[in-house]
């Protein structure tokens, strides 16, 4: 059965946090200026990243975390602007006599684009000095379409000069 999307509720500007403000606007890759966004009824699945929908007529279907607790039978794509986190740091977070603020800490959830969105600060990834992200397990089947995983995420941020912590 097809799901009519005016029944399902979407948090409207400003109302998604009461201390926040939701933006139909997102970071991602450096030179691509509008992505499809990929909503899901779990704001917390959400992502620029077409989700992988289990095939659930498997006798044994893989199933991720991902697909377990998002409804992706009730998703809706919505066209968003982009903007890359290297405008963010040089423009948006700048001072107007020199590089800008560092940045002692950047948490990144991005639902799969995590790591794109860490290269898009091209050279202002300097002024970063932690950075926080969710890092799938090489071994569990895809949530998202394209998304790296573990050793891929490990590796490109070690050539980036970071060092590898876990909680």
């Amino acid at each position: 059965s097809r799901i009519d999307a005016r029944q399902v509720r979407r948090p409207k500007l400003g109302e998604y946090h009461d201390q926040g403000l939701v933006l139909p606007i997102g970071i991602g890759p450096d030179g691509k200026n509008f992505a499809d966004f990929y909503m899901s009824s779990v704001s917390s699945c959400s992502s620029v990243l077409q989700p992988v929908v289990p095939d659930i007529t498997s006798s044994k279907p893989l199933v991720s975390p991902v697909q377990r607790s998002c409804k992706f039978d009730e998703l809706q794509t919505r066209k968003i602007p982009l903007v890359s986190l290297r405008v963010v740091l040089d423009s948006w977070l700048r001072w107007h006599d020199g590089d800008g603020w560092p940045i002692d800490y950047l948490k990144v959830d991005a639902q799969g684009l995590d790591l794109e969105i860490i290269r898009s600060a091209g050279n202002t990834i300097s002024r970063i000095k932690r950075v926080h992200m969710e890092v799938p397990m090489d071994y569990c089947p895809d949530g998202y379409n394209g998304a790296p995983r573990c050793s891929e995420i490990v590796a490109t941020m070690a050539g980036l000069g970071f060092v590898p912590a876990y909680n």
